[in-house]
């Protein structure tokens, strides 16, 4: 299978230009509230926002939790945190690149660094080891949401840098994983846990931007082809078409590849020359917070060409693949899609209002993409899918078809019994 160039970029070279930017209106005007935090701010961009003062009140409790806690070798909390101050301010100048703006200093970026890279280890560290907290369910999991938003993030050095210096001697558990473990749990958009397939070159990996990217690589997949967008663009076969011309949706049960889709042929013979075909899907799990995710994920892929485009080519053929309620009721009933959305048609609406404005230059489901088209546009697929579409698509048209059908026979009998009558008589 062809390498997908994952593009494990080196920190250095990413941050050549700002990696932690407010998302363009092109994309936020879509859904302004997906790239905006609720309830914590994470770096300086929505650090003086009304709504997050709340939990900024928390940040210095939480700060004290993780340098109270017992390391290895034993360290006082003063000191602990005069180590992550030190270590951050050798690498501020490193740290103020990675935004496109901040109007802090840099004693305050430091602090802030500092607080925040805290707060997001010791409310994962919680989390993770399931210790009591002051934060309700519904308070939990808007926080993590929050730790994934594009324009909410710290650069991932300084929150590795942190973790070395503060983390519990009796766990080793590398960040990566405790991010993946907490913050995936519940807001996952597939139904394969990533604790089923996360490769452990990832979650041992610590050269990442920050969080959004660390959870972005975990998701990452070979693909045997890619091509530009013009592969999904020509494509025009929605899930009820190509269920007429014969094709059979399965979910991925295959937990090494989540996000990856299979186009299995299927066998053909003399008597049933067209076969019926698979496409192999990752099941989709639409909750509260699944746009959420999608929009960050996309966004992220759209700013940065050099990201693994995984989430734009999935939303882009789910897009293909559903015109209105009939495709998304066919894919449910397939189980490659669950939702929790009360109605079908806000299903439509998801999928139609995240696709829009983004641009595909690498699309991953190229492969499976160019052979449905090929299989729907063959001979019988064709004709067959033709077929059902204008005779039984419905209860009525079945029932025409079945009146032409026993008057056709009735006629053929009485031409029978006209024959042998005539026959009869001669004799």
């Amino acid at each position: 299978m062809a390498n997908n160039l994952q593009h494990n970029v080196p920190i250095d070279h990413v941050n050549q230009r700002p990696s932690i930017c407010t998302v363009p209106s092109v994309l936020r005007d879509l859904s302004p509230d997906s790239f905006k935090p609720q309830l914590v701010s994470i770096g300086p961009l929505h650090k003086k926002e009304t709504n997050v003062q709340y939990i900024d009140s928390l940040k210095r409790t939480y700060q004290d939790d993780l340098l109270n806690r017992p390391t290895s070798p034993p360290k006082q909390p003063k000191t602990k945190l005069e180590d992550c101050l030190e270590k951050v301010n050798a690498s501020i100048a490193k740290i103020k690149s990675s935004y496109s703006a901040t109007e802090y200093s840099e004693d305050q970026l430091a602090n802030m660094m500092v607080m925040d890279g805290c707060f997001i280890l010791e409310f994962c560290w919680k989390d993770y080891k399931e210790e009591p907290s002051m934060l309700k369910k519904l308070q939990r999991n808007r926080i993590a949401v929050d730790l994934m938003l594009l324009e909410n993030q710290i650069p991932f050095f300084v929150l590795q840098d942190i973790f070395d210096l503060t983390k519990p001697d009796s766990l080793s558990l590398s960040l990566t994983s405790l991010l993946q473990k907490v913050l995936l749990r519940d807001l996952h958009p597939f139904y394969i846990s990533p604790d089923e397939f996360s490769s452990p070159n990832v979650l041992n990996n610590s050269n990442h931007v920050h969080v959004l990217d660390c959870l972005h690589k975990i998701y990452q997949f070979e693909s045997s082809e890619i091509a530009d967008a013009r592969t999904a663009l020509n494509y025009s076969h929605s899930t009820v078409n190509l269920m007429s011309s014969g094709v059979i949706f399965k979910p991925q049960k295959n937990k090494n590849t989540a996000m990856a889709m299979e186009f299995v042929e299927a066998s053909s013979s003399a008597l049933v020359p067209w076969g019926k075909p698979t496409l192999v899907m990752p099941t989709l799990v639409i909750q509260n917070y699944t746009e959420v995710v999608l929009r960050n994920f996309i966004a992220y892929e759209q700013l940065f060409p050099e990201v693994n485009y995984c989430f734009t080519s999935y939303s882009f053929a789910m897009d293909k693949l559903i015109d209105n309620e009939a495709d998304v009721v066919k894919l449910v009933e397939s189980r490659v899609l669950i939702h929790h959305l009360g109605f079908h048609k806000e299903v439509v609406k998801l999928i139609k209002s995240i696709c829009k404005n983004i641009e595909v230059e690498q699309f991953y489901y190229s492969k499976e993409i160019k052979a449905l088209d090929k299989y729907y546009n063959s001979f019988w697929p064709y004709n067959l899918g033709d077929l059902r579409r204008k005779y039984f698509d419905s209860p009525w048209a079945i029932m025409n078809v079945l009146v032409i059908y026993l008057s056709l026979i009735q006629t053929v009998y009485a031409i029978l019994s006209y024959v042998d009558k005539s026959s009869s008589d001669k004799r």
